[in-house]
């Protein structure tokens, strides 16, 4: 019951985090969210890395599971397209959504999985 929690907590806060940036989501991206969250926040528990270190590994596991979502949800670029986007990889994931996914997501991450 507790993942469950962790799984609807994580893929809440992702969609209210895109709804807020770009005004729509895809319940799908709930799944990313939540699945994220799960994973991601226990990196610190299994891994002995320096902040930074962990940090980009959050944001690379996040980044990964959104391509992954991408590539079997998001063929036709309804859900989000990032093709205009520099250092863009197939329109489903680019460097900047990375570096925002290492520097202000990964610590509150780390943070929200302590506190729930």
């Amino acid at each position: 019951m507790y993942i469950l929690f962790k799984f609807i907590f994580g893929a809440l806060i992702y969609l209210g985090i895109e709804v807020v940036w770009d005004g729509t989501t895809d319940r799908k991206m709930g799944l990313v969210g939540g699945l994220a969250f799960i994973i991601c926040g226990k990196y610190d528990e299994w891994f002995n890395l320096p902040i930074l270190a962990l940090w980009m590994l959050i944001g690379t596991t996040v980044v990964v599971i959104e391509l992954i979502a991408g590539l079997l949800w998001n063929k036709d670029y309804k859900i989000w397209d990032y093709r205009k986007m520099p250092f863009n990889y197939k329109g489903h994931i680019c460097m900047f959504f990375y570096l925002l996914w290492i520097f202000p997501i990964a610590p509150l991450i780390l943070w929200a999985d302590k506190i729930i």
